[in-house]
């Protein structure tokens, strides 16, 4: 129950939704899969992507260091040729699935769901300017002139038989069962 003598603090603010815009400043793409869906992320281009795309692809959320120790298991610069320093470089030079690691952005956005509104019956119509139609009863004037009327229910004069139960017509039609009374 909400005390409503606490005011604004007490009353729990709606969700908000994160969707993450991952952008890759590598010169290469990364492709991968998630759920069997492919996914890229070309030099410069920035994608939206889900949490869980997000963890699968890269690690997030975590440290840099821990998200490029899983990007480089995930995306093969994990053998020598990756984390070896360049000779004679400085001890705290990252290797270079750090640096790799570190060209891809990943920041977060927070989004909110908002309740889509409906579209009412009238739409906005002004019902004063609308043309108007005659409402009448029956068939249309020229149908009734060029013998066009129809008339439901009625069969007279039909050319169709009536079928039996395994849906051909009867060859000779049985002739009428005589009536006895009973008794």
């Amino acid at each position: 129950m909400i005390d409503l003598l606490q005011g604004p603090e007490g009353i729990p603010e709606a969700p908000a939704y994160v969707m993450l815009k991952v952008t890759n400043r590598n010169h290469f793409t990364l492709r991968d899969r998630f759920n069997g869906v492919p996914v890229e992320f070309r030099p410069g281009v920035t994608v939206n992507i889900t949490k869980d795309q997000a963890a699968h692809f890269f690690g997030w959320p975590g440290t840099q260091d821990e998200m490029a120790v899983h990007m480089a298991k995930r995306f093969g610069w994990n053998t020598i040729e990756y984390v070896q320093r360049q000779p004679g470089a400085h001890p705290e030079t990252p290797m270079l699935f750090q640096q790799y690691a570190n060209n891809v952005i990943v920041e977060a956005i927070e989004m909110e769901l908002v309740p889509k509104e409906r579209v009412k019956a009238d739409d906005g119509l002004d019902v004063e300017t609308m043309p108007h139609m005659e409402a009448s009863i029956g068939p249309p004037n020229d149908a009734a002139e060029h013998g066009l009327e129809t008339k439901v229910g009625i069969r007279t004069g039909s050319p169709v038989v009536p079928k039996n139960k395994g849906g051909r017509p009867r060859k000779n039609p049985l002739p009428a069962q005589p009536f006895t009374p009973l008794g």
